[in-house]
């Protein structure tokens, strides 16, 4: 499987050419991230071994989802787009979230914090994913911890402001930090 043309439209979700031994062909992921690509190569690859269609094969990439607060887009009611990205988090993920964000088209792309769970450097991988985020030139609201190297926000929902429809919220934390309280308050009526 062969991967070219890859392109990301407003929402980080990738379109990209496949030439494989059975065709070619194209498709639109409905997930955010460019590494998402290679997890459907993969998906590609295993398909054409099983039998199953290449057209068939892009359609389904086009519809597949991921469980629930897994960069699960959200509209809230000002029409800002809240990606709710708070099942589970380790610097590698962070860093591919942030990245996704990055590439949204956006106003405002403000990424919402919270620990990272079971990692061995917690301090050296909270200030590595700040610095990250701050190159890419992301609004940073740690929640429930000072590891990013700034004080943490009691109110994050408050610290961020009005949201308008061309505005960004990413929450990312792992899962014991309970971060879909605040996707709740965002994304609320």
């Amino acid at each position: 499987v062969r991967v070219s043309d890859v392109v990301l439209d407003g929402q980080a979700r990738a379109a990209f050419q496949v030439d494989t031994t059975s065709g070619t062909g194209a498709t639109q992921l409905s997930l955010p991230r460019v590494h998402m690509v290679t997890n459907a190569a993969a998906a590609i690859a295993v398909a054409g071994v099983v039998g199953v269609d290449l057209e068939a094969a892009l359609v389904a990439l086009s519809t597949a989802a991921v469980s629930g607060m897994r960069m699960e887009m959200l509209t809230s009611a000002s029409g800002a787009t809240i990606v709710n990205d708070a099942y589970n988090a380790n610097p590698t993920s962070m860093i591919a979230a942030l990245d996704a964000l990055a590439a949204m088209d956006a106003d405002r792309r403000i990424a919402v914090l919270g620990r990272m769970a079971e990692i061995d450097d917690v301090e050296a991988a909270h200030r590595e994913v700040a610095a990250h985020a701050l190159d890419r030139d992301l609004e940073l609201v740690a929640v429930g911890t000072s590891d990013y190297g700034m004080e943490p926000f009691d109110d994050p929902v408050a610290a961020i402001g009005r949201l308008g429809p061309r505005d960004v919220v990413l929450v990312k934390a792992s899962r014991s930090a309970g971060l879909e309280r605040v996707v709740a308050q965002l994304a609320g009526p």
